[in-house]
């Protein structure tokens, strides 16, 4: 499992990821990429975590991504990205 702090996260903004989230109801990984457009370092009691668009499917608001929820993490090329599309 990654640990994040504030330089780490920052230095995510603009990259695009893959990330493997672990969910509570589900005994399995589940796949996710986006691009990262924010970090929000909250208060005591909430957990941190991304805000990220899939840039293949763009949306108006982005969706959170708990760092919590994220079991393994890297940065894909944005040039691999768009030879997918």
């Amino acid at each position: 499992m990654p640990h994040f702090d504030t330089s780490t996260a920052l230095a995510l903004l603009g990259k695009t990821i893959q990330a493997d989230l672990t969910l509570k109801d589900a005994p399995y990984l589940e796949n996710y990429r986006g691009r990262v457009v924010g970090v929000a370092l909250t208060v005591e009691d909430e957990p941190p975590y991304f805000l990220v668009r899939n840039p293949a499917e763009p949306q108006r608001f982005p969706e959170e991504l708990l760092w919590s929820d994220i079991h393994s993490l890297q940065v894909i090329d944005d040039e691999a990205v768009a030879s997918e599309t």
